[in-house]
C-alpha cells in the first residue's frame, strides 16, 4: 500500500476472455478499497480472446499506452505440468515485459 499511495495514480485493469459481472464486482471492490486508502486510481476491464491477445499481452499493451512505470500483479500459478505445456501470464509477463512488474501473493 505505501507504494501505491506514492503514485500519481493507480490503473486497475481486470482482462478475461468473456464479460464476467462478478469480476467487474471484485474489481469495483478494489477500486473503492483504494480511493478509501487515498489511492487515486481508475479502474479498467478488457475483454480478450485467447485466439488474439494473452492477457499479459492485453496488460503490457496497456502499460505501454497509459506509459506506466510500473505492473503490479499477483504472482499466481497453475499445475507444473500445465504451465510447462500451455505457459502461464505470470511467467510470460516476467520473460517479456518491458515495464518493470512486482508480484504480489
Amino acid at each position: 500500500m505505501p507504494l501505491l499511495k506514492l503514485a500519481d495514480h493507480v490503473d486497475a485493469v481486470t482482462v478475461n476472455y468473456e464479460t464476467d459481472d462478478q469480476e467487474l464486482i471484485k474489481m469495483s471492490d478494489i477500486s473503492n478499497y483504494l480511493s478509501r486508502r487515498n489511492v487515486v486510481n481508475h479502474f479498467h476491464s478488457a475483454v480478450t480472446d485467447e485466439h488474439h491477445d494473452t492477457p499479459e499481452k492485453v496488460l503490457m499493451n496497456f502499460a505501454g499506452t497509459r506509459s506506466a512505470d510500473l505492473i503490479v500483479v499477483g504472482g499466481y500459478g497453475h499445475t507444473r505440468l500445465r504451465e510447462i505445456i500451455l505457459g502461464g501470464a505470470t511467467r510470460n509477463l516476467s520473460k517479456h515485459s518491458t515495464v518493470p512488474v512486482l508480484f504480489s501473493h
